[in-house]
């Protein structure tokens, strides 16, 4: 079965042309459109049927019920409650799409109204290309004209440039006021299918940087950029003339011995050394730089040499008078080696 995640859900008169459209492609492509439509009817037996008329109507019958049964799934499962709460009694797919049909399908002014909304609130970035934007708004004038109105040019023009993001901005101050004028000496409206050619011959040239880009591409630029500045410890901020690093990993994955960066050492590491960074970067990493200077002070100081506490001097009597008793002739003066003459 064709997969139908693509096709609008109908949901009543104000998208019964967008499922329409879809679930006829979807029909059209498993080749049940004609059974669907009525084109191919149900077979009928005749009366008094031979044999060979009774073998090829259980053939035909055979193969018209298959394809029934596919388009009704079909239609069962690109509906929502509302449109399906009609068909609850209905149990072939021809009168199934002929109920839709003729409950949803606008008609008159109902009809004209959407179309026209259509053309008024298009946007650019609903749409995957210019082209694409352009095409719709172009079926709906065209619709609009199949039911004798009339769409005029200036409507269209305008409509599409005001559907335009803001960075066609330029664009568009050039379009409306570098306007070509008439042999009546009057401006002339731009051709609308020549605006479109334009504008995407601009885009090709790179002249102008459109923001219809999808989420996901956005987020991963974003991601990637932050992903970097994390590696990079910056934050993303850096002030001119100061914090800049060099955008290179270290060689043989060596890391910093202070944060484990590998893309610094020690004597660049701005946890270490906050004097080299930005003052954005220090603000932001304020709880850093304290921690990594709480724990030196408690290195050092742990590892500062263990100062000889000095005696009372009651002790230091008494170890000179053992002394004197164990060493007496470490008494004896240093003069009395020399002879007085």
């Amino acid at each position: 079965m064709s997969n139908l995640s693509h096709v609008t859900k109908l949901e009543g008169p104000q998208n019964y042309q967008a499922w329409a459209t879809g679930f006829k492609g979807v029909a059209l492509s498993n080749r049940v459109w004609k059974v669907m439509n009525g084109t191919i009817p149900q077979p009928v037996l005749p009366a008094n049927a031979n044999d060979t008329q009774q073998e090829t109507y259980t053939t035909r019958f055979e193969e018209w019920e298959e394809a029934e049964e596919i388009a009704q799934g079909y239609i069962l499962q690109i509906i929502k409650q509302g449109p399906a709460s009609h068909l609850t009694d209905l149990m072939d797919a021809p009168r199934m799409f002929e109920t839709l049909r003729s409950m949803y399908k606008t008609k008159g002014y109902m009809e004209r109204h959407l179309h026209w909304k259509t053309i008024n609130r298009l946007d650019l970035l609903k749409y995957k290309n210019i082209l694409e934007y352009a095409e719709a708004m172009k079926k709906a004038r065209t619709m609009i004209e199949d039911m004798g109105h009339q769409v005029l040019d200036w409507q269209m023009t305008s409509s599409f440039l005001h559907g335009l993001s803001d960075s066609y901005t330029t664009f568009v101050t050039t379009i409306l006021t570098a306007r070509q004028l008439g042999a009546d000496g009057k401006p002339m409206e731009p051709d609308f299918d020549r605006l479109v050619a334009q504008l995407i011959d601009i885009e090709k040239r790179g002249d102008v940087s459109s923001n219809n880009k999808s989420s996901s591409s956005k987020v991963l630029k974003t991601n990637q950029t932050a992903e970097s500045n994390r590696s990079e410890g910056t934050s993303g901020r850096k002030k001119k003339g100061a914090g800049k690093r060099s955008p290179t990993k270290n060689p043989d994955d060596a890391r910093c011995n202070v944060c484990n960066s590998q893309w610094h050492m020690d004597d660049k590491c701005w946890v270490k050394h906050p004097a080299q960074a930005s003052d954005e970067w220090r603000e932001e990493n304020t709880s850093k730089i304290d921690e990594y200077r709480q724990k030196s002070k408690g290195s050092n100081t742990s590892s500062a040499p263990e100062k000889k506490k000095k005696k009372p001097m009651g002790c230091k009597a008494r170890d000179i008078a053992s002394q004197v008793t164990a060493h007496p002739q470490r008494l004896q003066s240093p003069l009395n080696k020399y002879t007085l003459t």
